[in-house]
């Protein structure tokens, strides 16, 4: 059982690390002038999802009030 803590610790360091350096160079990466916007990956869905979900509540749409709910939920989920 150490060995397996020690090796998740090893391994939740070295991702960690590469975590930062991968946002600081994104962080890089806004401040270029050159930078267009792209499509998200299929992958990122979370963030597709909360995306959609701020437009739509940020439009201010008279919608129902399931859907209220569920982009206020989104808008909660997503950290806005």
């Amino acid at each position: 059982m150490k060995v397996l803590r020690y090796l998740n610790a090893r391994i939740n360091a070295q991702v960690g690390l590469e975590d930062q350096q991968l946002s600081e160079r994104v962080q890089i990466g806004h401040g270029e002038p050159r930078l267009r916007a792209g499509p998200l990956s299929d992958y990122e869905h979370a963030i597709k999802d909360s995306t959609i979900a701020s437009a739509t509540c940020a439009r201010g749409h008279a919608a129902a009030a399931p859907a209220r709910a569920r982009c206020a939920r989104a808008m909660r989920d997503a950290g806005g």
